[in-house]
């Protein structure tokens, strides 16, 4: 009997493991926006591999695929990115290679400063776990697959397409509510003021 309850939980434990997202708390929702998307390929659709020196590996894109895009998307509460407030801020980019992935780089990158062609597929909003939402232009990348792969890593960083951050929408802030002073709440007494003299 104990057998069979070890078996049976075992089997419970894997099937609520097999229905995680593997979205890792994102929750994505494609975006049907024709002229949004009109005006995206009607931007250039290559870019230049570069690396900060914290060995975050990107492809450095056109500017206008935020400058152009997000204020399409204002009223919709999104906001320009912050990626335009360093000097060495990347902008507009494609991420291809977070910081803890630089170890497989090994200090060598010959790919740097090559021109990557990319394709853009689909427009896309993803909510993360603390409410902040992200308008996203996803895109397709052969050059980057290969890069990755050429150096041990996964095609496809975390698993998620390829895509540029056009616009952010952080949550509203809900200030708790202060109590009202009790110095309010007592009642003053009603001053009665004599008429300022017509004259000075």
């Amino acid at each position: 009997m104990p057998l069979i309850l070890i078996v049976l939980v075992l089997a419970l434990t894997s099937c609520s493991q097999s229905n995680e997202p593997k979205s890792h708390g994102k929750v994505e929702q494609t975006v049907e926006d024709a002229p949004l998307f009109k005006r995206a390929l009607n931007l250039p659709k290559t870019g230049i591999l570069k690396m900060k020196r914290d060995g975050y590996l990107y492809v450095k894109v056109d500017d206008r695929y935020i400058h152009n895009l997000q204020p399409k998307i204002r009223l919709q509460g999104f906001k320009k990115p912050p990626y335009f407030r360093e000097s060495d801020s990347p902008g507009a980019h494609i991420s291809v290679a977070y910081t803890f992935e630089r170890v497989a780089f090994k200090g060598y990158m010959p790919e740097l400063n090559q021109e990557i062609s990319f394709t853009p597929v689909r427009l896309e909003t993803v909510r993360k776990g603390n409410g902040t939402e992200y308008f996203l232009l996803v895109v397709q990348s052969k050059q980057l697959e290969e890069i990755r792969k050429r150096h041990g890593l996964k095609p496809k960083l975390m698993d998620h397409d390829f895509h540029i951050t056009i616009g952010v929408k952080r949550p509203k802030r809900v200030r708790p509510k202060m109590p009202y002073p009790r110095w309010r709440q007592e009642k003053q007494p009603i001053r009665i003021l004599a008429p300022a003299p017509m004259h000075l």
